[in-house]
């Protein structure tokens, strides 16, 4: 395959899974608010891009996907990245984000009202991995007493969090997400979801959006070794299941 082939194949590829990224957070998300989709997946992408509002009653019941209700607790934008990010990346984002708060100012201005940070939206990126160094230059922390390890946050003026999808605990809190991941935390989550119960209300339905994801694979021709990781790795837990 010719390198101009190769890199819109790898584009084509990145489009199917950050339209599966979307199509899953929306599914997981909408019974707790309003979800908006990005709207603009082209072949340069390499993310899902969801837009969560939260709804105006606090979701005080023990819903099953915890980790990821605890995020949408308020108004905020996440960004699956189907690989490993790097400095470049997290500074789009903060562009991106400033942009938005600048905004918000405006108009909280124009309406003689001022805005906290707290009233301000938040970003969370999730990536399969997240180097040390990525971390350290960003002053990224973890916020043990009130998160599970792997969810860094960058100083609280920036509003932006980074989830290391390979260091969160495998709990069933995390599953949801370790479902995104790369390699062995992918196929432990994907182990785990075949074992759920088949009363579990989003089971079925992740279920079979991975497969559909699998089946526009199998359409492919030369697949990255990421892409024939994520099929080993459904294969084989589909074969165990049965």
């Amino acid at each position: 395959m010719r390198k101009s082939e190769l890199t819109t194949y790898q584009k084509m590829t990145q489009r199917f899974y950050s339209q599966f990224v979307e199509h899953y957070l929306e599914y997981l998300l909408s019974p707790l608010g309003n979800v908006a989709l990005s709207g603009l997946i082209t072949d340069e992408e390499r993310r899902g891009i969801v837009l969560f509002f939260s709804k105006q009653t606090t979701q005080t019941e023990n819903h099953s996907i915890k980790l990821l209700q605890r995020v949408t607790q308020s108004d905020c934008a996440i960004e699956v990245y189907c690989e490993q990010i790097d400095e470049t990346d997290v500074r789009n984002c903060l562009r991106k984000l400033l942009s938005v708060f600048s905004t918000l100012n405006d108009r909280a201005e124009a309406e003689g009202k001022a805005l906290d940070d707290d009233d301000l939206p938040r970003l969370w990126i999730v990536v399969p991995s997240a180097s040390g160094k990525l971390l350290d230059g960003f002053g990224a922390q973890l916020n043990l007493k009130n998160w599970p390890t792997g969810i860094y946050f960058l100083p609280n003026v920036f509003r932006l969090v980074i989830v290391a999808i390979d260091k969160l605990p495998m709990t069933a809190e995390t599953l949801w997400l370790r479902i995104l991941g790369k390699g062995e935390t992918q196929r432990q989550a994907f182990i785990e979801l075949w074992t759920l119960p088949e009363t579990n209300e989003f089971r079925q339905k992740t279920i079979r959006l991975l497969t559909n994801w699998q089946t526009l694979l199998q359409e492919q021709d030369n697949l990255n070794q990421d892409e024939q990781e994520l099929m080993m790795n459904w294969s084989l837990v589909d074969h165990l299941s049965k």
